[in-house]
């Protein structure tokens, strides 16, 4: 990747002081689970197709057929929004009317879905859910790792449930010495189930599980009281990476797969005297009616000079140079939509829609 040098400007953002509190340091635990029982019947997208495909073309912005919907798709219809658009008997509610929702068909109260969400935020660590249960989440900046990011990731989905458990963790620096080419390195395994599931006939078909890695070095974050607006932290990147276990990705055989998936990434940036600059990473684990992604087993990171693969001279270099920021005032723009983690979390795309 080429080197960037960090140019830190305060005016990246406008926006007045909000209350978030310091911003060193951030850690934030999102996990949004669901039901959608109504989405297992096998006239659901015959029912339905035509009003989870007008939806998706108003969220998407851009045409999108029946033909191109997956179970992901009407899942996401039927937990919750379902009832928001049409009546049991299959009339349109005055939303669905207003937007142009096709006539519906009549249904049982009992098969719509739920939604519910568990968010936490904190500064060095937040840690939510359980471990031997459906979602856990745990972000760590460890001290006695300079405060580099470290995340911990389960989903176990029961059948008919949909659950995305995402986690974000950040700590801003301060550096005091020379210019200087560093290497912040992200480290990952993950273990998860890869069923497809298919409807309406041989396709479309997603698979049962998704895992999906951001991270970067930034010059600033825009911060409300729910948290980080995530999408404004990547356009503020000097440098960012990120991975992709894609459920969508149906050309790859799921016999090619080998688990426990294994891998790393790296960001090569250039820092000055002078310069304050963010560290972060985000993750996701992902699954679906019955799927699983397991990556407790940690998302870890380090920070070291290029080219020193032992590390003694970063640990020399770093008790001189490298020291967490002092905090900053907190910046609310009021122009910027402001979203927490979870289904937007780290600007994920339609796959992670509540």
């Amino acid at each position: 990747m080429r080197v960037k040098t960090l140019l830190f400007s305060a005016a990246c953002f406008v926006g007045a002081p909000a209350t978030a509190g310091v911003i060193t340091q951030y850690t934030g635990f999102d996990n949004f689970a669901g039901t959608c029982p109504g989405a297992s019947s096998p006239t659901y997208l015959a029912d339905w197709g035509p009003a989870v495909a007008h939806l998706e073309t108003i969220i998407e912005g851009r045409p999108v057929e029946v033909a191109d919907l997956t179970y992901d798709s009407l899942c996401l219809f039927n937990r919750n929004r379902q009832a928001r658009f049409y009546n049991p008997d299959g009339t349109l509610t005055d939303q669905g009317s207003s937007n142009g929702f096709p006539p519906g068909v009549a249904y049982n109260p009992e098969d719509i879905g739920t939604l519910s969400i568990d968010s936490s935020t904190g500064t060095s660590s937040t840690i939510s859910g359980d471990l031997d249960g459906k979602a856990y989440g745990s972000m760590i900046l460890d001290p006695a790792n300079l405060g580099l990011p470290e995340i911990k990731l389960l989903a176990n989905a029961d059948p008919d449930d949909r659950l995305s458990v995402n986690g974000f963790a950040a700590t801003e620096f301060l550096w005091t010495g020379e210019t200087t080419d560093l290497d912040f390195g992200i480290n990952f395994d993950f273990y998860g189930s890869n069923e497809e599931i298919c409807v309406g006939g041989p396709g479309p078909c997603i698979r049962d599980s998704a895992f999906y890695i951001d991270a970067g070095v930034s010059i600033d974050f825009v911060f409300d009281d729910s948290g980080p607006a995530v999408g404004n932290i990547q356009q503020a990147s000097i440098a960012r990476t990120s991975y992709r276990y894609e459920w969508t990705d149906l050309d790859r055989a799921i016999s090619s797969e080998e688990f426990p998936i294994a891998g790393s990434l790296s960001l090569e940036f250039q820092v000055n005297n002078g310069d304050r600059f963010f560290l972060w990473t985000g993750a996701q684990a992902f699954a679906i009616n019955g799927g699983f992604l397991d990556a407790a087993n940690t998302i870890t990171t380090d920070l070291r000079l290029q080219g020193d693969d032992e590390g003694t001279a970063t640990q020399e270099l770093f008790a001189r140079a490298l020291q967490p920021a002092p905090p900053t005032p907190v910046n609310a723009p009021a122009t910027l939509a402001l979203f927490s983690l979870g289904l937007a979390a780290l600007g994920y795309s339609r796959r992670k829609k509540v």
